[in-house]
């Protein structure tokens, strides 16, 4: 995750990291009010729960300093800091050269921190342990495996009886950085979805649930059968099961904060 600013604001930045050194910036939107200097920090969602914890220690130290938190999303955040109404902004990617030239004053990257996504699923029989191969999951999100006791599945599962249900696939149809990242994984380990669909924010299918925004956390967690993804730290922090996915080498990697630390 990268933190976007200004390069004439470098000094407000120092500023900034004097007063919340506890306090990285891996946020969704904040407003950090001083006396002295309001600063603007929009961009990356999926933080929530970090931020929090952050801001909430921050508050301890300086509680004369008030911080508004509001979502948007990488996407919008980008937006925004193109169009310079913010001085700083969040992302899981860094701006492209293209973007880079309509800032005024050029862009300063500062990577802050980091998260990952993990595939959930909503089976009320199957808590944990649901294996999914790389052509399986890629088979799933291009609508070639639509049920969840498909051969293919029960294959790699042969301790778990699968359900005879439909898939309910659950997909972000806004325009989204989680969806950037998942797609271009998914464009790795399928040649397929790289040629029909490739790596895109927006991601468009004839098939499956599309929900936006925290819309598409409430869908995803209260449609049973349903599979998507999401930010590790959102996962956790709603208890949807986490699959676990075929690596390289071929074993079956399960999402733990043991496993991300490694990365």
């Amino acid at each position: 995750m990268f933190l976007a600013f200004k390069k004439t604001k470098i000094l407000q930045l120092l500023f900034l990291f004097s007063l919340v050194f506890l306090v990285s910036f891996a946020c969704d939107r904040q407003t950090i009010k001083t006396k002295l200097t309001p600063i603007t920090i929009i961009g990356k969602g999926g933080s929530a729960s970090l931020l929090h914890t952050w801001l909430f220690e921050h508050k301890k130290i300086y509680p004369h300093i008030n911080i508004e938190y509001e979502v948007i999303g990488s996407t919008a955040g980008i937006k925004e800091f193109k169009q310079e109404t913010v001085d700083f902004a969040i992302s899981d990617r860094q701006i492209t050269e293209a973007e880079i030239k309509e800032v005024n004053n050029g862009v300063v990257f500062l990577p802050i921190t980091a998260d990952a996504i993990s595939v959930v699923y909503n089976l009320p029989e199957i808590k944990h342990n649901l294996r999914l191969s790389r052509e399986v999951l890629a088979n799933i999100f291009l609508g070639k495996i639509t049920n969840w006791n498909d051969p293919q599945i029960q294959k790699i599962n042969s301790s778990i009886k699968l359900p005879n249900k439909k898939i309910a696939l659950v997909y972000r149809a806004d325009g989204s950085m989680t969806n950037w990242i998942f797609t271009k994984y998914l464009s790795a380990i399928s040649k397929e979805w790289q040629h029909k669909i490739g790596t895109t924010k927006n991601i468009q299918l004839s098939f499956g649930i599309g929900a936006k925004g925290r819309g598409f956390i409430d869908t995803l967690a209260k449609t049973e059968n349903s599979i998507g993804f999401l930010n590790y730290s959102y996962a956790k922090n709603i208890n949807m099961p986490m699959a676990s996915l075929e690596n390289q080498a071929g074993n079956y990697i399960t999402p733990t904060k043991k496993i991300l630390f490694k990365l």
